[in-house]
């Protein structure tokens, strides 16, 4: 099959072989969307997987970056 990569291609390239990884992550999504008494449009659907992948990825700070608070902006908040 062209464009298939070989065990010994994966190996090479620190790649997994097994789909484990892959079933896992969908196993915790799915778990995610389809809880009790919950039901999604497509474009709600989508738009909360698009959330969840940011925040599992730790790239959340790219959506909602916020400067790390300092003492004084602590200080100027209580005031």
């Amino acid at each position: 099959m062209a464009g298939t990569a070989t065990a010994e291609q994966l190996k090479l390239a620190n790649q997994p072989l097994g789909s484990g990884a892959i079933e896992s992550t969908c196993r915790q999504y799915q778990c995610r969307f389809k809880r009790t008494g919950q039901f999604w449009t497509t474009a709600g659907d989508e738009a909360l997987l698009c959330l969840e992948t940011f925040w599992r990825n730790g790239r959340w700070h790219e959506l909602y970056p916020m400067p790390k608070p300092t003492s004084l902006s602590i200080d100027n908040a209580l005031e």
